[in-house]
């Protein structure tokens, strides 16, 4: 006598009534799943993108206001500087050589720091320390620091 099996694998392939439905249901919900990750992945990629771009381009500004100083240190005084300095941002605050000035170039905001550098000051030049932090939405995107050396008086050639 032959036993009969309560599950029938021929059966099943051959009854195939209302599979393809649930078959095409269970394709959509894994395809979203990998779409959605893959999604995920390209919004952050995207993101990451822009942060960056942002970054290159106030380093590239920062750099060029450091060289500004720098054509200052070498064409002016220390007194001229500061007055061009003055001239050159939307707003100054302190006195003497503690300052710190706000300068506004291409949508970022850089806040100048200038302080004396103290010991290496010699008769002729004032060493002066220059901190440049370049900000957007408040966020600080960039900083660079030197000490650059400025003539205390017009030396005639």
């Amino acid at each position: 006598m032959k036993q009969k099996l309560f599950w029938n694998p021929i059966k099943l392939i051959k009854n195939q009534d209302g599979t393809t439905l649930v078959e095409l249901i269970a394709a959509i919900g894994i395809l979203a799943i990998v779409v959605t990750s893959f999604l995920i992945f390209f919004i952050q990629s995207s993101q990451t993108t822009q942060s960056s771009e942002n970054i290159t381009d106030a380093t590239y500004l920062a750099q060029e206001e450091m060289e500004y100083l720098y054509h200052l240190s070498d064409s002016k005084t220390l007194d001229e500087s500061i007055q061009e300095l003055i001239n050159h941002s939307s707003s100054a605050n302190g006195n003497g050589l503690d300052r710190t000035f706000t300068i506004q170039s291409e949508g970022i905001t850089f806040i100048l720091e200038m302080k004396e550098a103290g010991a290496e000051t010699t008769e002729d030049t004032t060493l002066i320390h220059f901190i440049l932090k370049g900000q957007n939405q408040n966020k600080q995107l960039i900083q660079l620091e030197s000490k650059i050396p400025f003539k205390n008086e017009v030396q005639n050639d």
